[in-house]
């Protein structure tokens, strides 16, 4: 960051590219082995760039800097992480999410659908 605490148009340059470089590879282009070989480090550089000095002066403010992390970041993941497991349980309770072949016999899954009888 600036002294001054203004954006660099660099590093947010430099941040969406690695975005689209995710998007891609994650889409299965065909250069995806090539992107994998360094998007991340895209996002490690520029994380690290905007790393605050003054986080590490003292313990009390890498204290500060640890809650803060906690509370932007963990709360939210295990927030998400609890909800994406109820609902994912809730829905194969309702055999939303299944793989019994013989709920999907009667199912539009593969094309066409399917009446064969239950045994």
């Amino acid at each position: 960051m600036n002294e001054n605490n203004s954006r660099n148009v660099e590093i947010d340059i430099l941040k969406g590219i690695g975005i689209l470089l995710m998007v891609a590879g994650h889409s299965g282009v065909p250069f995806t082995r090539f992107i994998y070989l360094f998007h991340m480090a895209i996002f490690f550089i520029a994380s690290g760039y905007c790393y605050k000095v003054y986080y590490s002066d003292s313990l009390e403010n890498t204290l500060i800097f640890m809650k803060k992390r906690f509370i932007s970041l963990w709360i939210p993941y295990v927030f998400w992480g609890i909800l994406y497991t109820v609902l994912n349980n809730w829905f194969i309770h309702l055999n939303i999410y299944t793989d019994n072949p013989l709920i999907l016999n009667y199912t539009n899954v593969g094309g066409a659908i399917k009446t064969t009888k239950l045994v």
